[in-house]
Parts: structure tokens; C-alpha cells; sequence
């Protein structure tokens, strides 16, 4: 069941993923050789919680962090520990949540620690890569999943194909908007994405 949010709802949802992604910016700035798991957790619990966050990871089950730290070969939901320095040539993975005014940001954000490995920067360049790929094929299947809805409550009378092209427009125009942002495409393919993918 998909429950549509209020305006207001989503700027709530914007500034928990507002503060989530400045969080990861913050241990972005300290993550280096020679620091500890733990002092990363230390600066996102006091920089979520000097800008009136929660974090969500930590006391959830018992969990004792605010940061998931998983290094190398470590699949996920690693414990930081003063125990486990930061390493040159390593990936560590940072997984953060967030809890503010009552809604949940979480991400995760994969570092490569000075001079990785070849077969390294491979990994996370293609699991990067993966992301997007699944980011544009969930997109399409939400897409079928409209026209679908739009066909078994209209019978796909005049009115509904024209409102449906219409929406299907806009969402790929919104989608096309998003990739210009991350930098993806450049702004002057927007129009010639939209015709392509229409096709």
C-alpha cells in the first residue's frame, strides 16, 4: 500500500535526509588511516544530536552505536570499537540513521581509504554503478505499475491515455531532473532523454 505524504510531510522527510547526508559529511572529514571506528561514531552521535537529531541505529535491539562501520571483506552492521583503527588501502562502509521531527533518514556511503586496490575500486565503482542501474529499472516498474492502474479503472478510454501520457512525461521529466542534479547528465540532454525513452 502506498500512502501518499502532505507537502509538509515531505519537507519533514527532506530534512532528516537534509541532516543524514550532512551527518555522512561530517565522517567524511575525519574517516582517514589511523582514526578509530569509535571516534567516527563519536563525531556523528554529537553532530546529529547538536543539530536536534536522534540517532536511530543506536539503542534500537540493543544496538550500542550510532554508526554501522563495516570494513573490507565485513558484509554489514559493524560495531565501532576503539579496537578498530582506520587503515590505508581499505573500503569502509558508513551506515547512519536519523530520526528528526518524528521521520527516519538512513543511508549508507562506501570510502575508499587513500590508495585502494585495483580489484577494490572495481568493487565499489560497479556497486555504485548497480545502484543507479536499479534506481532506473524500479522507476520503469513503477511507471507499468501506473499505466496499469490508469487501464483497469478506465478501460483505457480517451481521457485516461491522454492523462497517462501525460504523467508519464512528467515522471520521466522529474527522473531526468534527478540524474542533471547528481551530475549523471548534462542540461542540455534533458529533452533528448525524455524523447528517447518515450520511444
Amino acid at each position: 500500500m502506498i500512502y501518499l505524504k502532505t507537502d509538509e510531510e515531505v519537507e519533514l522527510m527532506r530534512r532528516s535526509n537534509d541532516l543524514l547526508g550532512r551527518t555522512l559529511a561530517e565522517v567524511a572529514k575525519v574517516i582517514r588511516p589511523g582514526v578509530t571506528t569509535a571516534q567516527l561514531d563519536k563525531v556523528a552521535y554529537e553532530f546529529i544530536c547538536d543539530h536536534g537529531g536522534i540517532p536511530s541505529c543506536l539503542g534500537y535491539e540493543g544496538y550500542p552505536a550510532t554508526l554501522c562501520t563495516s570494513v573490507n571483506e565485513q558484509v554489514v552492521h559493524g560495531i565501532p570499537s576503539n579496537d578498530v583503527y582506520i587503515k590505508e588501502g581499505q573500503i569502509v562502509s558508513i551506515d547512519v540513521g536519523v530520526i528528526l521531527n518524528g521521520w527516519q533518514g538512513d543511508a549508507a556511503r562506501t570510502f575508499m581509504i587513500g590508495e585502494v586496490s585495483e580489484e577494490k575500486k572495481k568493487l565499489v565503482n560497479s556497486l555504485y554503478s548497480m545502484i543507479w542501474t536499479c534506481i532506473v529499472a524500479f522507476g520503469i516498474l513503477m511507471l507499468i505499475n501506473v499505466f496499469h492502474l490508469t487501464r483497469e479503472s478506465t478501460n483505457w478510454d480517451t481521457t485516461a491515455i491522454f492523462c497517462s501520457a501525460i504523467g508519464l512525461i512528467y515522471a520521466v521529466s522529474c527522473f531526468v531532473r534527478v540524474l542533471q542534479l547528481t551530475g549523471k547528465i548534462d542540461k542540455k540532454s534533458h529533452s533528448k532523454v525524455i524523447i528517447a525513452s518515450l520511444i
